[in-house]
Formats: structure tokens, C-alpha cells, sequence
């Protein structure tokens, strides 16, 4: 059986386009979702308010990361 390990933990910075701005966000929550096909990891963001679409929006793990270094790169190659 395979170990999925998330890339990113609770609590930690990471980085993502949103509204096609660099924001810096708090992981809230990791989803793991398993299908007999496919694996899918998403994450939820700490809200700026209790209501804040951040608490229900997930974002792909391949749309999130480590640094805003990392995220450039992704956006305009090395």
C-alpha cells in the first residue's frame, strides 16, 4: 500500500494565485481524496473573517507553494 504524505502541513505559509495576485495563506485543513484511478490532495485556508470563502474553497495542491520563489518560477519558468 502507498503512504501519501501531503506536501504541505497545518499551520504553514504557503503561497497560491488568487484573483491572479501572489497571496500568502495559512493551511487550515488537507483533504486526501483516493479513487481506484486517481489520488487527489486539496487544502483549505485559514479566512480572513469566520465566513470568509477561504474556510470552503479548496485548492488543488498543485496550485499551492512552499515559497513565493517557487511561485514564480511556476508562473514564468526557471
Amino acid at each position: 500500500m502507498e503512504v501519501i504524505k501531503p506536501k504541505f502541513e497545518l499551520g504553514q505559509k504557503v503561497w497560491m494565485l488568487i484573483n491572479s495576485k501572489a497571496v500568502e495563506k495559512e493551511v487550515k485543513r488537507v483533504s486526501v481524496t483516493i479513487s481506484a484511478d486517481a489520488q487527489d490532495v486539496t487544502y483549505n485556508m485559514v479566512g480572513e473573517t469566520e465566513f470568509s470563502t477561504d474556510n470552503y474553497e479548496c485548492y488543488s495542491e498543485n496550485r499551492v507553494f512552499a515559497t513565493k520563489d517557487d511561485l514564480k518560477k511556476h508562473v514564468f519558468g526557471d
